[in-house]
């Protein structure tokens, strides 16, 4: 199989395990916002520890299972389309922190036979 490289975005978005939108989880809602737009891709990463902003830190415990853990949501798809997508969701993440970076998107090419 062989790959296609496209100019594309990362689309990282910040939060932790406890925000919410609209009553909903706030990475499963992004998550079915990228998902429902028809982006590329999306992955999220819980960490095992961070601090932010707040300057709190925030680690996860043996014997605890704390819900303040941070959460990295990565999305990758061409600009445009992180624009729209970021357009729709812009109120649910405006206090949280993203990180927009051009990445050269390798795709498998579809084998047509």
């Amino acid at each position: 199989m062989t790959h296609h490289a496209v100019p594309a975005e990362r689309l990282t978005i910040y939060c932790s395990e406890s925000d919410r939108h609209d009553g909903h989880n706030l990475m499963e809602w992004l998550l079915r916002q990228a998902y429902d737009q028809g982006l590329g891709g999306a992955t999220t990463h819980k960490a095992l520890a961070g601090f932010g902003h707040h300057r709190r830190m925030h680690h996860q415990h043996v014997l605890v299972m704390a819900e303040e853990l941070p959460i990295v949501i990565e999305i990758i798809d061409i600009p445009e389309q992180i624009d729209t997508f970021l357009d729709a969701v812009s109120d649910a993440i405006e206090s949280h922190t993203y990180i927009r970076e051009s990445v050269r998107w390798h795709q498998p090419k579809k084998n047509v036979q």
